[in-house]
């Protein structure tokens, strides 16, 4: 992928993202006015912490407000790494833009209130319910590519891996077995094997980082350790954001993903200014 083509594929997704944030808006802004929106029932909390306190307790704008951070998440990162990465060739932007897809794609499930569609529209429940595994499948994966596929020498592989995240992913959302009965308290599904696919995330997670060090510290390069330490912020903010039913939730999550990124690019953009 030439940097050209890279950087119109980066602005038709800033456009997709904000026509995206545009209609979930716009699309709630409605349901309010017409009293249709029906916050799910008799949830499970996934993270369950302190439950009877007020700060920690369960709370649907929360939860929206969670889902939304996503899309928010996706339109300004695009935007600040086409600016960043214009005229840099970078592959882990690529690796990247496939995080921000899984995030808009997270972001499909803030429809589910809406006029009680968790209620009456099983099938359309299930599709979103694999979407959203797909995103959270896809989503570690991107920088485990990212940080074992960034030299040079694997530039003409890189379609290849893409294709492999996303067909990897597309695979595991298919065969995980769906309960449709039961919500998540961030208006999900619950999946089975809900403990290998939490161990499976964090050996990922343990791989990408070590991956990561092992490559800056054979290097001798404070850029790749700077940007490994973005990716632990990164990380630490998509897992609580995933888990955001409460306001402290979103408070700790929002500037972990800010910091985490603008980290993690700079390590990188670094990096590629001194090649």
């Amino acid at each position: 992928m030439t940097i050209k083509s890279r950087n119109r594929f980066f602005l038709l997704f800033i456009i997709l993202t904000f026509l995206l944030l545009a209609s979930y808006v716009g699309g709630y802004i409605a349901a309010y006015l017409a009293k249709n929106i029906v916050p799910p029932e008799n949830t499970v909390r996934i993270l369950n912490i302190f439950p009877k306190t007020l700060i920690f307790g369960y709370n649907f704008y929360a939860s929206i407000g969670g889902i939304l951070c996503f899309v928010l998440y996706a339109a300004i990162c695009s935007i600040y790494v086409l600016n960043g990465f214009e005229k840099t060739q970078s592959y882990e932007v690529v690796y990247f833009f496939y995080f921000l897809a899984s995030c808009l794609m997270e972001s499909i499930r803030i429809i589910l209130p809406l006029t009680g569609i968790w209620r009456n529209f099983l099938p359309l429940l299930e599709i979103i319910g694999r979407i959203v595994y797909c995103a959270r499948f896809m989503a570690p994966l991107t920088f485990l590519f990212a940080s074992l596929f960034s030299e040079t020498e694997f530039r003409q592989i890189m379609n290849r891996n893409i294709l492999t995240i996303i067909l990897l992913s597309i695979f595991a959302a298919m065969i995980v077995p769906i309960d449709t009965v039961r919500l998540t308290s961030t208006c999900t599904l619950i999946w089975g094997f809900k403990l290998t696919f939490v161990i499976l995330r964090i050996l990922i997670f343990v791989a990408t980082l070590a991956s990561m060090f092992i490559n800056a510290y054979q290097k001798d390069n404070s850029e790749l350790k700077r940007a490994a330490v973005g990716y632990i912020f990164i990380a630490l903010g998509y897992s609580v954001l995933i888990l955001c039913d409460n306001f402290v939730f979103l408070g700790i999550s929002i500037p972990c993903l800010a910091v985490g990124t603008v980290v993690y690019m700079q390590g990188i953009h670094n990096t590629y200014l001194w090649r």
